[in-house]
């Protein structure tokens, strides 16, 4: 089993998303640093918001990377088997899509209840 990722996209969205889920800490109203700003506390929020929707996008990617880690479910050899045949091709873009937005709903549920 790996455990470091190897390719440079997948450390990207692991260190952005422990970022982002330090600065969501560090501006949660509770904690009172938003309120405590002399200007630029909407701003803050704002994009507050905005980071939620890269927290969600991110951890869809991870989840899925993690779920198919094992040698049945390698990706390259399903999309090379897939795409000689036009059914095949069709049937592998609708299931991811099917299990990528099952993910969203799952994430967006959690991160905007």
């Amino acid at each position: 089993m790996k455990l470091l990722p190897k390719r440079p996209r997948t450390w990207y969205i692991s260190i952005g998303t422990i970022l982002i889920f330090i600065l969501l800490v560090l501006i949660d109203p509770d904690a009172g640093l938003i309120q405590h700003l002399p200007f630029g506390a909407g701003l803050v929020s704002t994009l507050a918001l905005l980071l939620r929707g890269c927290l969600a996008c991110s951890l869809v990617h991870l989840t899925r990377k993690a779920l198919m880690d094992y040698p049945e479910a390698n990706m390259k050899d399903l999309v090379i088997k897939a795409s000689q045949h036009p059914e095949g091709a069709g049937l592998y873009a609708v299931s991811i899509s099917i299990q990528m937005l099952a993910y969203a709903v799952v994430f967006a549920v959690a991160l905007y209840a």
